[in-house]
């Protein structure tokens, strides 16, 4: 049996549908960590030790991902795909695929993987166009591949929203559900439906609520506020791609009892040099050069939000 281990938003899930396909008839079965939290819980270890091989995907873990690997006593072989920014995992028996840590850039996880197998199809734009948004649009090879599908512009980005609700909602069944649904129906038959898009309409209310109390600071936006859902990455692409901001700090001060903290750059400047002094605090902290996003404690949110905020002093 194969495990595929997967981010659990639009990426992430094409990822795994795109793996998931090229298998073609192998045993296969995904699994996703609960929605926000960047650790492997006891679920995913019981599923990877009954499998023969295991596919990580879009998940910037590199540590929990070592850390599998120790735990299976390297038995089980383990091919990571991801376009974070991150350390190379140097480890018999993990193949670790990232064009990044080669100095080349990539929109996606869908397109990492649909480069190194040779296999595109819209899929591979569409996890761009999640990670991406509006920015992936301009990519005409990502126009192309939604087109041969039938899929224009706005309707990628729609059905992008409607994949990512679930797991705004946390739930974990329903995202995994995703990857099958996605194999088994058209994108015209996704489109359609229906609790996607009801999902959809609880969480656009919230974010609106949430916007409607943003800030303007001397550099970038913050905006705070509390939610059980795992809204924190849309409150800030919203605010980025569709309400012109430069740049947005997203803080969720009360997420199931931990803080989230999400900062997205519309461009510059380039956030890896922050992300790797979050982590040098003990920050559970990943993204790229536009995004970095963390959870942590409630009694340690302040030390991350000083870090940030200082970190942008000395760069504006």
């Amino acid at each position: 049996m194969i495990t595929l281990i997967h981010h659990w938003d639009t990426d992430g899930i094409c990822s795994a549908s795109l793996i998931a396909g090229w298998l073609a008839d192998k045993s296969w079965k995904n699994i996703t960590p609960f929605p926000g939290f960047f650790e492997f819980d006891g679920r995913i270890y019981r599923e990877s030790e009954g499998s023969d091989e295991l596919y990580i995907l879009d998940l910037n873990m590199v540590e929990t991902v070592e850390k599998l690997h120790e735990h299976l006593h390297q038995k089980v072989r383990i091919t990571f795909f991801d376009h974070h920014n991150q350390r190379k995992i140097c480890k018999s028996g993990v193949t670790h695929i990232n064009p990044l840590l080669e100095g080349k850039a990539a929109p996606s996880t869908t397109w990492v993987i649909s480069e190194y197998l040779n296999t595109w199809n819209y899929l591979s734009a569409l996890g761009a166009v999640g990670d991406k948004g509006s920015t992936a649009l301009k990519n005409p090879s990502v126009l192309q591949l939604l087109r041969k599908e039938g899929l224009n512009a706005d309707e990628a980005v729609k059905l992008t929203k409607l994949i990512d609700s679930n797991y705004i909602l946390m739930d974990r069944n329903a995202v995994e559900r995703a990857v099958k649904l996605i194999l088994k129906n058209t994108p015209s038959d996704l489109l359609e439906m229906r609790e996607w898009h009801r999902n959809l309409e609880l969480i656009e209310r919230e974010v609106e609520n949430i916007l409607s109390e943003i800030k303007e600071k001397v550099n970038f936006a913050e905006v705070e506020f509390k939610s059980r859902m795992n809204i924190i990455s849309m409150v800030a692409r919203k605010a980025v791609w569709e309400r012109g901001y430069s740049g947005v700090v997203a803080i969720n001060r009360d997420f199931h009892g931990h803080a989230q903290v999400y900062f997205r750059v519309a461009s510059s400047p380039d956030l890896s040099d922050l992300i790797d002094r979050l982590k040098n605090l003990g920050f559970k902290a990943g993204g790229k050069r536009e995004v970095v996003g963390l959870y942590c404690s409630k009694e340690k949110l302040e030390l991350a939000l000083n870090t940030i905020r200082n970190w942008l002093e000395v760069v504006k």
